[in-house]
């Protein structure tokens, strides 16, 4: 698509949704997802995990030199406008493969169609995640999950998308990909304190290689400005001179007109060599991460590593986002998270 011809598509788009509303329930949209990889998808092969998981723990008796446990909880929240509670557009899974392997990943949703495009990519992610397992392509997953959802009839994603974040344990390496500011990250043990590893870094337009790329396609990264030409918010993706998309991650699924500026669908991807000294993993959405940083999550999340209860994690983890976000904001984020417990029998 042209950028010439962005405004006739954003009409044209806008004329079309305002003929059909939809009702939002709590309930996930499902579609058929199209042929790809000269495979038809079955919707009998989806596994739909409910939004809140329970903990499992899973021993791996198959490695001698370290033996895994992994226990995960999850947990997603919908947010607050400051009237009314919001559609959540976050949406996560996650599966043990193998009894001792795992895929986890959470996606927050942007935009109009922003939680439809999030449950699109959930149930792609879910569905060659698991089948691809031991020889998968992060890289060709993402693109094949952006292509899709530009091509699908169900959903506008001009200037919708979401981010995603996934992670893959696999043969006692953790593998992390993701594009957008859904973070991970993984607290060790070392002298008896506890020290934070970012498994992923926030793609954000302002880092300097991602500007780079955004002004070098023709896009322009500024903050969104007042009347008064006061600047507030973060630093977002523009078309230059233009006042849209206005996007505040320099890559995503989906955002088809960011795309022409240089938003990115290619993840960015992070192994990690698990060790006795790592006790756990956390991925959360945006919302999680707003008022909490690093160290104040990972102190929380410890408290419930001691007892075990990587559920109790979450839920508490959720309800301290909830309460600075309210003494911050008149909203709420959306706020998904999930934690997976290392454990070590040796240790």
């Amino acid at each position: 698509m042209k950028l010439v011809n962005i405004h006739q598509s954003i009409r044209s788009k806008s004329e079309n949704r305002r003929q059909t509303s939809r009702e939002q329930t709590n309930t996930d949209h499902k579609y058929k997802l199209p042929q790809l990889m000269d495979k038809q998808i079955s919707q009998k092969t989806f596994k739909k995990p409910p939004l809140q998981q329970k903990s499992r723990r899973i021993i791996n008796s198959k490695i001698p030199k370290l033996e895994i446990q992994l226990y995960y909880g999850s947990l997603s929240k919908a947010g607050f406008d400051g009237f009314c509670e919001k559609t959540n557009q976050d949406r996560e899974f996650a599966e043990i493969i193998d009894d001792e392997q795992g895929i986890f990943a959470v996606m927050d949703g942007h935009g109009t169609d922003g939680d439809q495009i999030s449950t699109f990519v959930r149930d792609y992610f879910q569905q060659y995640a698991i089948k691809d397992f031991k020889t998968i392509d992060f890289v060709k997953l993402f693109a094949n999950a952006h292509s899709n959802v530009a091509s699908h009839s169900h959903f506008d994603s001009l200037m919708s998308g979401t981010t995603a974040t996934l992670i893959v344990i696999r043969d006692q390496v953790i593998h992390c990909a993701w594009v957008g500011d859904s973070r991970a990250i993984l607290c060790s043990r070392q002298q008896n304190k506890l020290i934070t590893t970012d498994l992923s870094i926030d793609h954000k337009p302002h880092l300097l290689k991602e500007k780079k790329r955004i002004e070098n396609q023709g896009g322009a990264v500024n903050t969104y400005k007042l009347q008064n030409g006061q600047s507030v918010g973060p630093s977002r993706v523009y078309i230059k001179g233009a006042s849209f998309p206005g996007l505040a991650m320099s890559r995503s699924i989906g955002d088809q007109i960011a795309e022409q500026v240089g938003v990115s669908h290619v993840p960015d991807i992070k192994q990690h060599q698990i060790t006795r000294d790592d006790l756990f993993i956390i991925i959360g959405s945006d919302g999680l991460w707003e008022f909490l940083d690093n160290n104040q999550i990972v102190e929380i999340t410890h408290q419930y590593f001691l007892n075990n209860d990587p559920q109790g994690a979450c839920q508490k983890l959720i309800q301290e986002s909830k309460t600075q976000w309210k003494k911050f904001s008149e909203g709420v984020d959306d706020i998904t998270v999930i934690v997976v417990f290392l454990q070590n029998s040796n240790t």
